[in-house]
């Protein structure tokens, strides 16, 4: 990885400068070798746009993730408000007992289309159930 060997060519620079030996009456100064010191400069030079390049792309994907899981959350947002405004229409308009088991036996419907194992029917849509079930049967002879 670039980042990597930058790491290693700043430490390599590093150590270079601080092993230099020093200018007498100058305790802040040192000499480096300058052709070793420009091709370290060099590698750092050439391996940073990659970097950047590596920087940005994560960068990118980060945002692609979040506008994503805004959308999603936007979504069911939307899906949760129709729920809440059917329902709250539902109970404006006081349905009778049968559109309400008839409601129950469509989303029983739906849910037996999933992938559950079992379904557990309130007791008073077993008894409906139980007549439509006749109701077929009879239909059928």
């Amino acid at each position: 990885m670039a980042g990597n060997a930058i790491d290693e060519l700043v430490s390599t620079l590093y150590e270079m400068v601080q092993d230099a030996g020093g200018i007498p009456l100058m305790s802040d100064r040192c000499v480096i070798e300058r052709e070793k010191a420009l091709d370290i400069l060099d590698e750092i030079r050439a391996n940073i746009p990659s970097d950047l390049k590596m920087a940005r792309e994560i960068v990118e994907k980060r945002n692609e993730f979040i506008t994503a899981g805004k959308r999603e959350a936007e979504a069911i947002r939307k899906v949760q408000q129709a729920l809440a405004d059917s329902l709250e229409m539902l109970n404006k308009s006081a349905p009778s007992d049968q559109v309400i088991k008839l409601k129950s036996i469509e989303a029983m419907q739906k849910v037996a289309d999933g992938k559950a194992t079992k379904i557990i029917i309130p007791s008073e849509m077993q008894g409906l159930v139980g007549l439509a079930n006749g109701i077929v049967e009879g239909t059928k002879e």
